[in-house]
């Protein structure tokens, strides 16, 4: 009987057409930064900032951490941001991670958040040249199928100046958060 149930179990679980939980998966294009589009932008990136002007912030590839990465440079307070739209799932958790190398002054500093709600990752400031990780959680909404990433410096009336690099980013579904790690 019980190996019966242990069948019939793994059949609802398995069967045809079944789609399995995605957990895991790699959602982000190009997260490494490794491959270039002809204009000279990280392909799946497109640079965006509140003071849209070339002579207040500057945004370009750099080394990053192990071959490609993306920098921002910004002379004055702005809110400057590298972004990328992901298909996801409804009501499901994720986690948005990678690494920051900052030298930021002022408002939010250099950090990871999600487009249209005031959710940031911890702010990274100055990390005497050094590559700092950095990650998110965050739950999608019940009829949520996409979210906007912002790999930024400043943020929502939290402008910053002074250059930040990104690399390694990531964002994956994971089953949960950890249990000490709130999820919006």
């Amino acid at each position: 009987l019980i190996a019966l149930a242990c069948a019939v179990l793994a059949w609802l679980l398995f069967k045809p057409g079944a789609e399995p939980p995605a957990y895991g998966i790699e959602l982000l294009k190009n997260g490494g930064f490794e491959a270039v589009t002809g204009e000279g932008l990280p392909e799946g990136w497109l640079p965006e900032s509140y003071l849209n002007d070339p002579d207040v912030t500057a945004f370009s590839l750099s080394g990053g951490r192990d071959g490609g990465g993306i920098e921002i440079t910004s002379r004055l307070p702005n809110d400057a941001r590298y972004i990328q739209t992901v298909p996801v799932k409804p009501d499901a958790v994720y986690r948005f991670s990678g690494y920051i190398k900052s030298a930021a002054e002022g408002g939010a500093g250099a950090n990871l958040s999600v487009a249209g709600i005031y959710v940031f990752s911890d702010p990274v400031f100055d990390t005497q040249g050094e590559w700092e990780p950095v990650e998110l959680y965050g739950r999608t909404g019940k009829n949520q199928h996409e979210v906007t990433l912002f790999a930024r410096l400043g943020g929502y009336s939290a402008e910053s100046s002074g250059k930040a690099a990104f690399d390694g980013l990531s964002l994956v579904r994971v089953e949960s958060a950890p249990p000490d790690v709130p999820v919006p």
